[in-house]
């Protein structure tokens, strides 16, 4: 499946719905299908992916036991409502919504540190940290310079027990942010 192709939409809202504990019911509701598809579909993602679950469970022992849940950065949520309703659905979505902020943070502190503000925003200017990417400029023609140190900021290797590395892409346009390809 492509981005291209018409279900895609549909197949990564249910998957991230599913990651963050939405039921057949409620995610049926809100992407056009039946439930009964949405079962199914949560089947075969759940058991091609057991160690989603395996994650889910392990995130609610922890909020239950300790009232607390913790980033792979070591940043803390901390429960003081009851653990109710859509509660657990907003604790586990703070885990990797949380972890992917916090690594735009980092390179966006990396990236300041290495191309200081000059007083130029031509010469390299971050505009916008938009939760999951960074919005900015720089001066045209210097893309040998800075394509490369904004991938390489962007690309921090996450410390799991097996640590990995989410793969960056660095758009760019000199007409407008929407036309950034």
């Amino acid at each position: 499946m492509t981005k291209n192709d018409p279900f895609y939409v549909k197949f990564k809202s249910l998957c991230h719905g599913s990651n963050y504990l939405g039921t057949s019911a409620g995610l049926a509701k809100q992407i056009g299908l039946l439930v009964h598809e949405v079962e199914v579909i949560q089947k075969w993602y759940f058991g091609k992916f057991p160690k989603i679950k395996t994650w889910q469970d392990s995130v609610k022992d922890q909020a239950f036991k300790r009232q607390m849940v913790q980033n792979v950065f070591g940043n803390r949520l901390y429960i003081f409502k009851r653990i109710e309703g859509t509660v657990m659905n907003e604790v586990i979505a703070w885990i990797p919504q949380s972890t992917i902020a916090l690594l735009v943070d980092r390179a966006m502190i990396t990236l300041m540190d290495q191309f200081p503000d000059t007083g130029n925003p031509k010469q390299f200017d971050i505009l916008q940290q938009n939760h999951d990417s960074l919005a900015g400029q720089f001066e045209t023609g210097k893309e040998d310079i800075y394509l490369p140190a904004i991938k390489e900021a962007m690309e921090i290797t996450l410390p799991f027990d097996k640590p990995i590395v989410i793969p960056s892409d660095v758009h760019i346009s000199t007409q407008s942010w929407g036309h950034c390809k």
